[in-house]
């Protein structure tokens, strides 16, 4: 990762098409993206992990 000149930190992935699940980790804690607080209940963009929280998750289409 690297940090943009606002001080925001942001890394690029290359993902083949598909859907990827993602969390959020800073230092060693699970944390929320901004805009997405809370316990996710409803959030369309959030599902369960088999640790019993939940992952955010993209939906990659072909270019």
């Amino acid at each position: 990762m690297i940090k943009d000149a606002e001080g925001n930190w942001e890394v690029a992935v290359a993902l083949p098409p598909g859907r990827h699940e993602f969390k959020f980790v800073v230092d060693g804690v699970s944390c929320c993206e901004p805009g997405c607080e809370g316990p996710h209940q409803g959030c369309p963009k959030c599902v369960p992990n088999s640790s019993g929280t939940m992952n955010r998750f993209i939906e990659v289409t072909k270019p």
